[in-house]
């Protein structure tokens, strides 16, 4: 029996202490182009990253876009409001229902 688990990356360009700092080079990858790596590389079965609606067509998305169609089907990109931390999360569990089906808990 195999079960499901699910990895969820909160990103955003918006950060008082360093701004953008998903989009910055870490060696020759940027930060979240890291994390993904690092997160489909554990034993979870899907990773979503879950971003505000004002960094949608961003270079935050963009890149996670990119990342997703050239490496791995398991990641997603997911939207929520800016200020709110529940509603991101919420959206990233509801897509992942529905792309694993029903979940027994």
């Amino acid at each position: 029996m195999t079960s499901d688990s699910l990895v969820i990356i909160q990103a955003r360009l918006g950060s008082s202490r360093l701004p953008k700092k998903m989009v910055q080079p870490v060696g020759n990858a940027l930060l979240i182009e890291r994390v993904l790596e690092a997160s489909l590389r554990s034993n979870s079965t899907h990773v979503i990253v879950t971003i505000p609606f004002s960094d949608k067509g961003s270079i935050l998305a963009n890149t996670i876009t990119n990342f997703i169609s050239t490496n791995d089907r398991r990641a997603y990109i997911s939207y929520g409001l800016e200020n709110d931390l529940i509603d991101r999360f919420s959206n990233a569990l509801l897509l992942y229902f529905d792309s694993v089906g029903s979940v027994s808990l």
